[in-house]
C-alpha cells in the first residue's frame, strides 16, 4: 500500500543509459554535478601530504612526488594528544595563554614559561 500511494504521487523514473564518461553527459543531466564532485573528491585522494617523515596519500606511502612537500612548523609536536586527553583543561590553558599574551600566543607562552621556570617548584 505504501508503494502504491507513493507511486501515485511520484512515478518511478524510466531507464536512462549514459556514456561511461561522465564528461560526455548532457549539461542538463541532474546527476552530472554529483559525478563531477565525486571525481574531484577522488582526485584529491591522490594528493600526497606529509606526516612527519613520509609522504602519504589515501592509498599509502608515496615515494616520489612532483613537487617538494613541507610540513607545517608544528608537525611532530603532540599538542593534539593533550587536547584529546583533557579538552576542557586544554581550552582553559589556551585561554590563559592568550590572556597572558594580550592576544599574542607567542608572548603568552613566553610569559607563562618564564613564570614556571622562576617558580619554586621548578627548582
Amino acid at each position: 500500500m505504501l508503494y502504491r500511494d507513493y507511486a501515485a504521487i511520484e512515478s518511478e523514473p524510466g531507464y536512462s543509459e549514459r556514456s561511461a564518461h561522465w564528461r560526455k553527459w548532457a549539461v542538463e543531466d541532474p546527476i552530472k554535478p554529483y559525478a563531477e564532485a565525486a571525481f574531484a573528491a577522488l582526485q584529491a585522494l591522490h594528493r600526497p601530504v606529509r606526516v612527519r617523515d613520509p609522504s602519504i596519500n589515501a592509498f599509502g606511502e608515496v615515494r616520489t612526488s612532483n613537487r617538494p612537500l613541507t610540513e607545517p612548523p608544528v608537525a611532530g609536536y603532540a599538542c593534539g594528544a593533550i587536547g584529546n586527553v583533557a579538552p576542557k583543561a586544554f581550552a582553559e590553558l589556551h585561554d590563559r595563554v592568550m590572556q597572558w599574551g594580550k592576544g599574542n600566543a607567542k608572548r603568552g607562552l613566553a610569559k607563562i614559561l618564564a613564570a614556571l621556570n622562576n617558580s619554586p617548584s621548578s627548582r
